[in-house]
């Protein structure tokens, strides 16, 4: 996966550092999320609105996101079932955290594994 860098494994979780750049694209999160990752931490200089919506449609892979920015941090927790995902945003120099069940991030599902022949053809 060029651009990202090396993995942090901890007993129960799998640490990715992603530079923003990666994450306006949804290749890096799914290959992440493919590999067992169970978190993106991310830099930016800002963190915008659209920056935001961006971070939470990436939790879609079942990959939780935390970013941090000169003008505030914000962790994004993956969906459950069709609702929208945890979050929870700070502005500069406070300090969120938010539980994330590894369990559930290491319950993976890919769009790659279906078979759209047989979902399309009645």
């Amino acid at each position: 996966m060029d651009g990202i860098h090396p993995f942090a494994d901890f007993q129960t979780a799998r640490l990715a550092l992603f530079p923003w750049s990666l994450m306006m694209h949804p290749e890096p999160a799914i290959a992440a999320a493919k590999r067992g990752c169970d978190l993106a931490l991310v830099c930016t200089d800002r963190l915008t609105k659209e920056k935001k919506l961006l971070a939470g449609a990436r939790t879609i892979e079942n990959l939780a996101i935390a970013v941090c920015s000169n003008t505030g941090a914000g962790i994004w927790r993956t969906p459950e079932g069709h609702q929208r995902c945890g979050e929870e945003t700070v502005g500069q120099g406070s300090v969120c955290q938010i539980t994330i069940d590894t369990c559930r991030t290491r319950e993976k599902r890919f769009q790659d594994s279906v078979d759209f022949n047989v979902l399309l053809h009645p």
